[in-house]
């Protein structure tokens, strides 16, 4: 059995493949990965899936066999144009559908990393960014426990 079962948000994105391919040939690494998109790099040892993280209900249907995981890696972000402004509640509604979709599914989650920076989620935006915060909490209080 694996020590870790990694989840990987964005896997079809340069950031996601390359954490991908880190954890996939570690042995004691089990690797979900999740986009959009279909991946155009499959590789051995990752379990892909397509997962829209727009659609709330999809994200908890979608993750809820995912019991095993014990660590998320957040490596997506919204659609956007280039050259424009993200949006920051964009972003974290993607981020806030995936948290709440997992921790109803994983029991023994142990670790949230987010792979982009802050302003993708609106930091500066007090109110949204306590949700994080208080998610986070909820679940060191389950490990600890």
């Amino acid at each position: 059995m694996k020590q870790y079962v990694a989840l990987i948000g964005g896997v079809s994105g340069a950031v996601g493949t390359a954490l991908a391919r880190e954890l996939s040939l570690r042995k004691e690494w089990k690797v979900y990965g999740f986009a959009r998109r279909e991946p155009e790099i499959i590789l051995e040892g990752v379990n892909y899936f397509q997962l829209d993280l727009n659609d709330r209900e999809k994200c908890i249907e979608g993750l809820s066999k995912l019991v095993d995981v014990t660590h998320v890696f957040y490596c997506g972000r919204a659609t956007h144009a280039e050259q424009v402004l993200e949006s920051p509640e964009d972003n974290l509604r993607l981020l806030d559908n995936l948290l709440n979709g997992i921790e109803l599914a994983a029991e023994n989650l142990r670790h949230i990393h987010l792979v982009q920076g802050g302003k993708y989620y609106g930091v500066e935006e007090l109110g949204l960014w306590l949700k994080f915060v208080i998610f986070v909490v909820r679940v060191r209080q389950r490990v600890i426990m």
